[in-house]
């Protein structure tokens, strides 16, 4: 990973304690280097990426349509708690990948809360398809039924582009 990125990361990741929210968030357009960044970061801490699309759609099939926008929050928590016990280590840091399904519009949920939410006790540090332009972290681009856009951020953001060298 290039240098300037690790060291923000690591510097991320001292701060964030301090911080209400300690969500790190990683932030740029696929392609753009952000899970091979969190696959170096797994490697460097000995920790694993929780794919949330894979564990989060296996949960929610098991559930009638009608049930999952109210059971998605808990599920969510649920399956961060899991992932945290079976993680065997002391350091309280998970890494996520893969949000896609937490942005779908049938489960009326608002993923940037659900992260700052869990992040209040333990830092995340997650790959996030979009983009950090002045003081706006936007999700999927304007159209798109999956996109949002937040002003007000309660993370460290770390800018990825197309062109980043990983």
């Amino acid at each position: 990973m290039r240098e300037s990125v690790q060291q923000a990361i690591n510097e991320a990741i001292l701060n964030a304690p301090a911080m209400y929210s300690r969500l790190i968030l990683l932030v740029g357009p696929s392609g753009s280097g952000k899970t091979h960044v969190l696959q170096e970061i797994a490697a460097e801490y000995g920790k694993k990426i929780l794919n949330v699309n894979l564990v989060m759609s296996k949960a929610l099939l098991e559930l009638p349509i009608q049930r999952r926008e109210s059971r998605a929050q808990r599920i969510f928590g649920g399956i961060i708690e899991d992932f945290l016990s079976d993680e065997d280590s002391k350091t309280e840091l998970i890494l996520l990948d893969n949000l896609e399904i937490l942005f779908d519009k049938d489960l009326h949920q608002d993923p940037l809360l659900l992260l700052q939410g869990i992040s209040r006790n333990i830092t995340i540090i997650a790959s996030w398809n979009g983009t950090w332009a002045h003081q706006r972290l936007t999700f999927a681009i304007s159209g798109h039924p999956e996109y949002k856009f937040y002003d007000k951020i309660d993370a460290q953001i770390i800018q990825f582009t197309k062109e980043s060298e990983i």
